[in-house]
């Protein structure tokens, strides 16, 4: 019996990456919004990412053998919101957008999943994050919002992996930098992007699926570069 892999927020261009090479691996679970555009035995679940929702889908999940939980909900554009450059563009609407789905939607898939895993279960609980979410690195300013959602995020893994070292010694809990993925997120930014630092989802998802691969209990809280390296919190 293959084990089980969770991908949360699986309509995005890496979630989708990842399901198609993870496919073989795993007994898939996906979870999103809309239906699922894929094939494959691939099992699908569409919540409103409410507690209520996501404790649905965690019930579904008792008793497997659950190997990989990667989270990929976020946002950085869309048609009302636009990364902020300066003091004066900030508003609560849409500082409370950014959070609400970079940072409390994922606290909510720990709050949800994490009661399912099995005190001894081994695994990685991964979310993507970004370096621009990293505050010693920060240095150039600007898009405040997705920033701040980020860097609250990365608090949020790396405070859960202190609690899960006491309870579920064997999982790993880390954030993950994708790098710059052709993806909508990125689209409007894409021109002002070197060739070689726009990767494929395809290559994006290998990468990270590597960095999975490589992880144990003692790299758990970390922010991590697609290439395996550490990024300052």
């Amino acid at each position: 019996m293959k084990p089980t892999a969770l991908i949360i927020g699986a309509h995005s261009a890496i979630a989708q990456a990842f399901i198609a090479q993870w496919q073989a691996r795993y007994d898939l679970v996906t979870v999103s919004r809309q239906p699922a555009v894929w094939t494959g035995g691939v099992h699908h679940q569409v919540p409103d990412y409410t507690v209520e929702s996501l404790s649905t889908v965690a019930e579904t999940l008792q008793g497997k053998a659950i190997e990989r939980v990667v989270c990929c909900v976020g946002t950085l554009h869309d048609a009302r919101h636009f990364p902020e450059k300066k003091l004066a563009q900030l508003e609560p609407e849409q500082l409370h957008h950014y959070f609400h789905i970079n940072t409390v939607i994922p606290a909510l898939v720990l709050r949800c999943i994490v009661p399912v895993l099995q005190p001894t279960q081994e695994g990685v609980l991964a979310f993507l994050s970004a370096q621009i979410g990293s505050i010693g690195d920060n240095r150039l300013g600007g898009w405040y919002g997705y920033r701040a959602s980020k860097a609250a995020l990365n608090m949020l893994i790396k405070t859960a992996s202190i609690e899960l070292h006491r309870t579920h010694k064997k999982l790993a809990i880390v954030a993950l930098h994708p790098g710059t993925t052709e993806s909508p997120l990125s689209e409007p930014f894409q021109p002002r992007i070197p060739a070689e630092r726009l990767y494929t989802p395809a290559t994006t998802a290998a990468r990270l699926t590597q960095v999975l691969d490589g992880l144990n209990p003692s790299d758990s809280g970390q922010l991590l570069h697609w290439d395996g390296s550490t990024l300052p919190w």
